[in-house]
């Protein structure tokens, strides 16, 4: 059996950055950023740096 060569143009397989799909964020990490936010963290950190 032999491999057929079609006549069509083979279509781009390349994708960039913008193409990739976004993940939805991560519910422990929005909560650990409101409490460090509401309790002043950065302040407090860069008070103590």
């Amino acid at each position: 059996m032999s491999m057929k060569r079609d006549a069509g143009v083979q279509n781009n397989l390349t994708s960039t950055w913008a193409d990739m799909p976004l993940s939805s964020d991560h519910a422990f990490y929005d909560r650990l950023n409101k409490l460090l936010s509401d309790a002043n963290f950065d302040t407090f950190v860069e008070a103590a740096c």
